[in-house]
Parts: structure tokens; C-alpha cells; sequence
């Protein structure tokens, strides 16, 4: 379970786009809901004023959770994470789903296998969001090719690709974006296999700022989309954020909101920055109030109201749902 609430945090961000305002912007937030409650407990999610987004993590949906998630209002973007791919049997129920954009985040199932690759091209989801602990075999890796829908691809590993990677990647289609989740930033090696890869790319480094020296091989990596910091703590240095400058970035915050002098450093002028927090605790007052004046795009991802599923402490990576 440790293992699986680390990935789910590895796909609540990259497909959010990034994006900057001059002017205050209400936080959005992001229902996070182990398996799907009843009836009565969607509804009152359902009569909450605004909108808001929706991530169901679900080992094996049952028939009844199509419906019932079918039902929900005031949505503006819901994912359904799964361990494993649908089958035929469920195609109807998963076609319930679809009127509603509904994503599929695939959490650790590995790639699609040519039947089911057949019942995710049948069933139409707006969009697949493959998530892997490891990398992809070539011979897999080339039946991407065969999805019909939009796909991305999230390898979360301790390594970057290697030119031993590189053959099985190439094999994946230039068209999926991919996603390398890790705890340290491209060195002249990685930089070198990353920019053999056509595929747009997106990095997210967990619990570490950018060292100066590693700089250049960042910036000169090819067809990079943005990167994500993912930190436990406050980082008020004007100099570390200032560092990616021209990248597109989110600060990805676990069970800690920003302080001024944090979001002062962090909200450039210009820049194409996002803030994302992933604690279960309502945010204060004067917490949501400095974040609404920020300017910045601010996603709050947590358990919902009225739930008996929260998750506590054990939520560290829920936020990379979004890659």
C-alpha cells in the first residue's frame, strides 16, 4: 500500500497546465477518494458550490461505481486510477463514463497487452495516464502505437534512461509525452540519452532544489515541457527558483502550505508557475488569503468532506496523478 499511495502522488500534476496571472485566482481543488462512497455522500459532494476535480482510486470497480460516479455534478475533471486494465465484461460500464471526459490512470499494470490496448480504444477514455515503477520492455513499448486515444507515459524510477533504455523508448511513439519522476537532477549523461528520445518531456525531482553546476544539462535538454519540485518543506531562496527561470514549473507541496516570504521567491513576473499542496488539513485563513493574492494557479489536493477515507500521513506522491 506504502508503494501504491507513493506512485498515485507520481500522476495528480503533469497533465495541469502551467500558467501565470497577475491578478488573485480562487484555489482549486481536487477530491482524493479511496474506492467510491454511496449515494447519498456524492450527492452532498455534488451540492458543494463551484467546481472542482475528482481522482477515484479503484483496485477492480464494481458495476454499481459506474453508475454512481456517473451521477456526480459540479465536476470539471475526474480520473479513475485502476491497477489493472478494463476488460470486455466492463465495457459497458466504463462507456458510462465517457460522456464525462473521464481519465484512466493505469497505476503500476504495467503496458496494455493488444486485447486491452482493443477495449481502451473501444471504451474511448479522454485520456490514458500509464504510471510504471521501472521501464518499459521494446516489444511493449511498440504496441502503444495502436492506441486510439491520448496517452502519456510516467516512468518512476531512481535512474533516468540509459542508453540500454534507449532502444525501448524509441519504440514508444513520438506523440506520447512522457515523465521521468526521480530524487535528482539530470547530470551530462542523462541529458544526452533524454535528448536521443523525440517525445516531449516532463522531469519531477522529489525533495531537492537545482545545484547550479547541473544547470546547463537542464537547460539544454530538448523538447523539455517543465519540471516539478516536490518538497516536504518551505523554499523561500529567491536564488533556487530563480535558477529555472524560462522553465515551466510547479512547486509541488506535501502537507505544507507556502509562506510569504516562499510564494514572494517563487511567483516571478513572467514565469509559467503553478503551486500544488497535497495535505488532508483544511488551509487557514490567512493561509488560502496569501495564496489567492499570489497570482499563482493553485491546485488543493485532499480528502473530501463528509468521507471516512482518509488517508493521513501516507500520502506522499498522491499530487503526480496529474502528469
Amino acid at each position: 500500500m506504502a508503494l501504491k499511495h507513493s506512485l498515485t502522488k507520481t500522476g495528480l500534476l503533469l497533465a495541469a497546465l502551467f500558467s501565470f496571472s497577475a491578478h488573485a485566482l480562487p484555489i482549486h481543488e481536487t477530491f482524493f477518494v479511496q474506492g467510491v462512497p454511496g449515494a447519498d455522500t456524492l450527492d452532498r459532494w455534488s451540492a458543494l458550490p463551484g467546481t472542482r476535480s475528482y481522482t477515484f482510486q479503484l483496485d477492480a470497480p464494481y458495476p454499481s461505481d459506474f453508475d454512481l460516479i456517473s451521477q456526480i455534478k459540479g465536476a470539471d475533471h475526474i480520473q479513475v486510477e485502476v491497477t489493472s486494465y478494463p476488460i470486455a465484461q466492463d465495457i459497458a460500464g466504463w462507456k458510462k463514463l465517457v460522456d464525462q471526459g473521464v481519465e484512466l490512470i493505469a497505476l503500476n499494470a504495467g503496458l496494455p497487452t493488444p486485447t486491452e490496448i482493443d477495449v481502451l480504444n473501444t471504451i474511448g477514455f479522454s485520456k490514458l495516464i500509464i504510471i510504471m515503477t521501472g521501464f518499459p520492455g521494446e516489444a511493449q513499448a511498440a504496441q502503444l502505437a495502436n492506441l486510439t486515444i491520448p496517452t502519456t507515459f510516467t516512468s518512476v524510477t531512481s535512474i533516468y534512461p540509459r542508453l540500454v533504455e534507449r532502444p525501448a523508448f524509441l519504440a514508444i511513439p513520438a506523440s506520447i509525452p512522457l515523465t521521468f519522476v526521480t530524487d535528482y537532477w539530470p547530470w551530462y549523461v542523462h541529458m544526452d540519452v533524454l535528448n536521443m528520445l523525440p517525445q516531449t518531456k516532463r522531469l519531477r525531482i522529489r525533495g531537492m532544489m537545482p545545484p547550479e553546476q547541473e544547470l546547463p544539462y537542464l537547460r539544454n535538454i530538448k523538447t523539455l515541457q517543465g519540471v516539478v519540485v516536490e518538497t516536504d518543506y518551505d523554499v523561500p531562496d529567491s536564488e533556487s527558483w530563480a535558477r529555472l527561470n524560462g522553465i515551466p514549473t510547479t512547486w509541488a507541496l506535501t502537507q505544507v502550505a507556502p509562506s510569504q516570504e516562499a510564494l514572494n521567491a517563487f511567483a516571478i513576473a513572467g514565469e509559467a508557475r503553478r503551486i500544488s499542496i497535497d495535505q488532508d488539513w483544511a488551509l487557514t485563513a490567512e493561509e488560502r488569503a496569501r495564496l489567492e493574492k499570489s497570482g499563482l494557479a493553485v491546485e488543493w489536493i485532499h480528502t473530501p468532506p463528509y468521507s471516512f477515507y482518509s488517508l493521513g500521513n501516507s500520502l506522499h506522491g498522491r499530487s503526480t496523478l496529474h502528469y
